[in-house]
């Protein structure tokens, strides 16, 4: 109904096959969990909630691989219908500060090769999520997806093609006015209306510095992030009630109408744009093949 890629619909059928019918159990899956500060409010009120995060395990919670991209999955699929879903990559590749080391080009998709394999596992693990966010939306999750404002991940070529089949809202807030040591302007984009609940406007008081900035010998300036925006980088707890409390508030959607809606032949032979190269896909196809 969203025009899911095939591929993903493909990576889908294996998985389940492997793993059988998954039950869906979860009200809370929280994607870069970090702290994990989301999923620990969701669990102390009575959900069941489950953190991917890399400091978990860093061979079965890294995306990057194929044992990891597919525990993804297993856990999107394992989503009640309506629960809540939080997102938000690691980010520190797609904000200004990053811009500043290549020249001060605002275009971040054709980098330097010095910044190439590190920007690529980004750009990799952006594809990713979202395939995950097809399937978050095919099972109406609330899904929320969370980047500092100055973030251009929302131009990655794949999100912007899945902005044009699905109906998403944008909300702005601070970070700072739940409590993180910074301001950190945020940008939320949401699969529901109310993300604007999360709109708040920034407390009166003396904040840390974001960044720091040195005039390179050529001029250039270049611009890192302070030990207080590495700081702020975590979820609050008053962030991750928010989320609850917005969650609760929410009506259930009607049920879709899908009369008439023609499924595709999942097995027909993928075109090469139709294979997803930089979310490497066959990574994953080549993994589940030999368990």
């Amino acid at each position: 109904m969203i025009g899911a890629p095939r591929i993903l619909m493909q990576l889908v059928v294996l998985i389940t096959n492997f793993n059988g019918v998954m039950p869906m159990d979860l009200h809370l899956c929280e994607f870069f969990a970090g702290c994990m500060a989301v999923t620990g409010v969701w669990t102390r009120a009575g959900y069941r909630a489950a953190p991917f995060e890399i400091l978990l395990d860093s061979s079965w919670m890294d995306i990057l691989t194929p044992q990891g991209f597919c525990l993804a999955i297993c856990m999107a699929l394992r989503m009640r219908r309506e629960a809540f879903a939080m997102l938000a990559t690691v980010c520190s590749s797609w904000v200004f500060v990053s811009r500043s080391s290549s020249h001060g080009t605002r275009v971040m998709f054709q980098v330097s090769a010095s910044n190439q394999k590190s920007r690529s596992s980004f750009k990799e693990m952006v594809a990713k999520m979202t395939l995950i966010l097809y399937i978050l939306e095919s099972r109406r999750c609330y899904w929320c997806y969370e980047q500092p404002s100055s973030s251009m991940l929302w131009s990655h070529p794949r999100m912007q093609a899945f902005f044009k089949k699905v109906t998403c809202f944008k909300a702005f807030t601070y970070m700072g006015a739940y409590g993180a040591s910074t301001p950190k302007p945020t940008h939320l984009v949401a699969s529901r209306a109310s993300v604007w609940k999360f709109c708040r406007t920034l407390p009166e008081k003396e904040w840390g510095e974001l960044v720091t900035k040195k005039t390179m010998p050529d001029g250039r300036v270049s611009v890192t992030g302070s030990s207080a925006m590495k700081g702020s980088q975590a979820y609050t707890e008053a962030f991750g009630l928010a989320t609850l409390a917005t969650w609760l508030d929410e009506s259930d959607d009607p049920e879709p109408d899908l009369t008439g809606i023609k499924i595709p032949s999942v097995w027909a032979p993928l075109t090469k744009d139709e294979r997803w190269e930089d979310a490497k896909v066959h990574e994953c196809m080549q993994y589940l093949s030999g368990l």
